[in-house]
């Protein structure tokens, strides 16, 4: 081979594996001292290669969005399904999906009358529970969703898609359990639900998620303390109980929406994969999109 990738696991170098290259995926403990001599390693940020890999050739290969499989394939290309409309509603209905109970949902004042918020604190598995959220289908709509989810080329992705379209906007609030996620972690769930083509509300906590703000200037953000704010950032950017009030303007929603779509074209699994198989040492020509 010309290169061999290991997940989580230094290999013994052998000529016949090529160059050697680990991927550290959510490994925070690793670290240079415990790789082969002329291992090479995969992380998903900078600060993750410069903290535990100082002595090791590091790549930075971000993570790719989350959809389903038939828009997935797609690439770069618009979503392979309607993107929702942005409406002009006197009650906002706004979710955060959160499959974590380690940390608890942002908790919105009582000022904001006309949001509805909702925090889908479930376990990973969303074709377990998803019928909660669409008591009111009915027979041939749940059908629908049914064979959505046994379908290979949409499956469980296409149904949280068909929730989050329940919403006119998505909250998604930083994990801080582990302090090493805001530092080595990925933008994954973020750029996931703004491939939906919901507004998304994103909060800034973290390297990770400043480094994306800086790097997108993303409107849609807020901060629960301003010291959280990267250094670069000059603008002003919102408190929670003032980002909810801003995303009751349909142009504010409407923006975010835009932005949202354009931003994940970073995201793709093409580009993603593009960028993983160039430092792999492939030098051909891409097709990913036939």
């Amino acid at each position: 081979y010309s290169a061999t990738v290991s997940l989580k696991k230094a290999l013994v170098p052998l000529p016949r594996l090529g160059r050697i290259f680990v991927d550290v995926v959510d490994d925070y403990l690793l670290k240079s001292a415990d790789l082969q001599p002329g291992n090479e390693v995969f992380v998903q940020s900078e600060y993750h290669g410069l903290d535990k890999f100082n002595y090791t050739k590091y790549h930075v290969i971000e993570h790719w969005y989350n959809s389903f499989p038939k828009d997935m394939i797609f690439g770069n290309q618009n979503p392979q399904f309607t993107i929702p409309t942005i409406q002009n509603v006197s009650t906002l209905q706004v979710a955060t999906i959160w499959n974590n109970q380690g940390n608890p949902c942002p908790k919105k004042s009582a000022k904001h009358s006309d949001i509805v918020y909702s925090c889908i604190d479930k376990p990973f598995g969303v074709e377990v529970w998803y019928k909660d959220f669409f008591k009111n289908a009915n027979s041939s709509e749940l059908e629908r969703l049914e064979n959505l989810a046994k379908d290979d080329n949409q499956g469980p992705g296409r149904i949280y898609y068909e929730l989050f379209w329940k919403y006119h906007m998505l909250i998604v609030p930083a994990k801080t359990a582990r302090r090493e996620k805001l530092r080595y972690g990925n933008v994954q769930r973020a750029v996931s639900q703004m491939r939906s083509g919901v507004p998304v509300l994103l909060e800034i906590n973290g390297e990770v998620f400043q480094d994306f703000l800086i790097a997108h200037n993303y409107t849609c953000v807020y901060v629960t303390d301003e010291a959280l704010l990267p250094i670069k950032m000059t603008r002003r950017i919102w408190s929670f109980d003032e980002a909810l009030e801003a995303m009751k303007s349909t142009e504010i929603r409407q923006k975010c929406q835009d932005e949202g779509l354009e931003i994940v074209k970073h995201y793709s699994p093409s580009t993603i994969v593009e960028k993983e198989l160039r430092i792999l040492g492939y030098e051909d020509q891409f097709d990913c999109d036939r």
